[in-house]
């Protein structure tokens, strides 16, 4: 009987002490981009693994715990990354956690981007009481706005050229 006790308490120990997180380094870009997850969204342009510090960016659609983006900052950061167990259809199988945030560098002002304004024919612009993309990020079209309507209303595909605002907003300098 203590030899069966002995084992169901060794054998519970293991199997409940298993950790499957990991944890890694993310680096955080300074600006959305326009995607689809199960609805049209920004995500967040991200380097991880092998992709560090090169030009390369991965869409990143999950938040992370104790973690707050701001535009106009690059972020490298310390995760932890654990697997959820049968999540539901539209929920990652991935929770993430904030670590340790090893750098917050603002980019120059001077520094330009771009984003997809219309893809495939989905347009990302509102404009309701100005211009916004998808009702989050205000847009300064400045004196493009003539040309951003025409290009939305007649092209499938839009690609602006942004610098940030002041205020959280981006400029639109051009079109790609």
């Amino acid at each position: 009987m203590k030899k069966i006790f002995l084992f169901t308490l060794i054998f519970t120990t293991i199997s409940c002490s298993t950790d499957d997180s990991t944890n890694s380094r993310i680096i955080f870009n300074h600006h959305y981009e326009t995607g689809f997850g199960f609805h049209p969204r920004l995500i967040f342009l991200t380097q991880e693994g092998s992709q560090l510090d090169t030009d390369d960016w991965s869409y990143f659609y999950d938040g992370i715990e104790g973690f707050t983006y701001e535009p106009g900052y690059i972020y490298d950061l310390s995760i932890n990354k654990s697997p959820i167990n049968n999540p539901l259809a539209d929920q990652g199988s991935v929770k993430y956690r904030l670590n340790r945030i090893f750098s917050k560098v603002k980019v120059d002002d001077d520094i330009t981007f771009q984003m997809k304004l219309k893809f495939d024919g989905f347009n990302f612009v509102e404009n309701n009481t100005g211009y916004t993309i998808l009702n989050q990020i205000d847009i300064n079209c400045n004196n493009l706005c003539n040309e951003l309507d025409n290009r939305l209303l007649n092209q499938a595909d839009v690609i602006g050229i942004f610098q940030h605002g002041a205020d959280g907003s981006i400029e639109l300098l051009g079109f790609q």
